[in-house]
């Protein structure tokens, strides 16, 4: 060293040592008291992307991107400095990290002339075990995240190894089986199933650890579990595999479903009780037409009877009003008790077709005709609008008259005196029947057009309720048209009119059209 101290203090290294120093494998440079390279070998200025003539005379502090200070402290020390790692400035403004090992140079008189510092690239080495790092913290912050997640999920989740081996269980697992983790690590699977499911899960687990083929691996389904008290409950079984080398377990989430069995309970039981009650009632109104229909038929006939002045002329013109008022009224309780009876018949779903070829012109004619009277006693004008010739039709004339007078009814019902009511019907472009109830009336408000059809709901509002009837009209005649595969649409404007349409499909005619 004192040779290449004295080479080093003339300006020029010996022959030997200058061969040492370019031909070295190793990074090597040499640094003055005052901080500047005075020489740097080809592997060094390689490492940092320079030629060995660029760095001669630079100050070292131009290739440290921080702790420069620090670092020509540690290399201007009397004593050899311990190796160290530093960041030094790649010309293309990369940074290299480096090892750096210093050795002082001392001239004859012993004071340090220079620092011969070896320079190891070790940025490979240091990326790696930052990303090695990085990894480490990325890998801890995942298995915390999926530690929370297990442990706060509502789900209990038990971790079972190959053998059915319980060896993890999370708080929810504890709570659903009333047993401390503790207790359930290290125990077989089987001692939270009642015998016949563990011998259900075993038979599984078996065939498929022996043929790999899935059956409940990956899917869910329900099972009976036990608790540690032996009581017993429904669950839903979700159960997955986890096979990665050298860690091959299961893991089973597990929901209780008694609040889910026992609202099903309350379903079924409900519906059964509102079935018993539809029966019941639909027993109770056709007893009751019965008794209602049987005194009503003897109110009328008499009326008929005194009205007709059969047994001789009534002194009193006046009992004529009275009896004509007794009549209209037994015959409208008649019509209501009858709707009451169809409306139970439909919904019980008993009510049949009686289906025949039917000319509908006729069924149409003879409806109008039969509220004619009415339309006139109204002072409204009766108009009909209907296709000479219409295919016949397969269907239920007595489904379709009582259609028919249900909505002629209501519109010469909802049509003040000046007013027209009328029907029309035609085959569409489409082949289908379509015809039309139509009437100049009060009209339905737009917030109630889509509650007309529901039973005992009239179109008008509380206030203007002054007409006769209890509201199965529509109702009753929507069930009678989509019986026959059709349907009923209503459109309607409040003070200015209704039109109630009937669709029936053209598979009902006999005969292409």
């Amino acid at each position: 060293m004192d040779a290449m101290a004295a080479c080093l203090h003339d300006g020029m290294p010996c022959t030997l040592y200058r061969a040492l120093f370019e031909q070295s494998a190793m990074g090597m440079a040499v640094v003055d008291p005052a901080g500047v390279l005075r020489s740097v070998n080809p592997v060094c200025a390689a490492m940092l992307g320079h030629a060995p003539r660029d760095l001669a005379g630079r100050p070292l502090a131009e290739l440290l991107p921080d702790g420069a200070a620090e670092t020509l402290e540690r290399l201007q020390s009397d004593t050899a400095p311990a190796p160290f790692e530093r960041a030094l400035r790649h010309a293309d403004g990369t940074v290299v990290w480096a090892l750096l090992r210093p050795s002082p140079i001392r001239d004859a008189a012993g004071v340090v002339s220079a620092v011969m510092v070896l320079v190891e690239d070790v940025t490979a080495r240091r990326n790696a075990a930052d990303d090695l790092r990085r990894s480490e913290e990325a890998l801890a912050l995942s298995e915390a995240r999926n530690r929370a997640i297990v442990e706060t999920a509502v789900e209990a989740i038990l971790t079972v190894d190959t053998r059915g081996t319980i060896i993890g269980a999370n708080p929810a697992a504890e709570h659903m089986f009333s047993s401390p983790a503790e207790e359930l690590i290290g125990k077989h699977i089987h001692v939270l199933m009642p015998r016949e499911e563990a011998d259900r899960h075993a038979s599984y687990m078996y065939r498929y650890l022996t043929t790999r083929e899935r059956h409940v691996i990956g899917r869910g389904r329900e099972v009976t579990a036990r608790r540690a008290d032996g009581s017993l409950f429904p669950a839903w079984l979700s159960l997955n595999e986890i096979d990665r080398p050298g860690f091959h377990v299961f893991v089973a989430m597990l929901r209780d479903i008694t609040p889910m069995k026992n609202a099903e309970l309350a379903l079924v039981e409900a519906k059964e009780a509102a079935e018993l009650a539809n029966r019941a009632k639909t027993a109770f109104l056709s007893n009751m037409s019965h008794e209602l229909r049987t005194p009503l038929n003897g109110i009328l006939g008499f009326a008929e009877v005194i009205q007709q002045q059969m047994l001789g002329a009534l002194e009193n013109p006046g009992y004529l009003n009275y009896v004509a008022e007794i009549k209209r009224s037994g015959e409208l309780l008649l019509a209501n008790v009858n709707d009451l009876l169809d409306m139970a018949t439909i919904e019980a779903g008993t009510l049949d077709l009686n289906e025949s070829v039917v000319d509908f012109r006729d069924v149409a004619v003879s409806c109008l005709r039969m509220v004619a009277k009415r339309g006139e006693r109204a002072k409204l004008s009766v108009d009909a609008d209907i296709e000479t010739e219409l295919p016949p039709l397969l269907a239920d004339p007595q489904a379709l008259k009582q259609v028919l007078l249900h909505l002629l009814s209501n519109a010469i019902k909802f049509t003040p005196e000046g007013g027209r009511v009328g029907l029309s019907a035609r085959v569409d472009p489409h082949g289908a029947l379509v015809a039309e109830v139509f009437d100049s009336g009060i009209g339905i408000p737009a917030d109630r057009l889509e509650t007309v059809f529901q039973p005992f709901v009239q179109g008008e509002t509380a206030l203007s309720r002054r007409y006769d009837g209890i509201g199965l009209g529509l109702s009753i005649a929507k069930s009678l048209v989509e019986k026959h595969g059709g349907r009923l649409e209503i459109r309607s404007q409040e003070g200015i009119g209704t039109t109630v349409l009937i669709h029936l499909p053209r598979e009902r005619f006999l005969a292409d059209w």
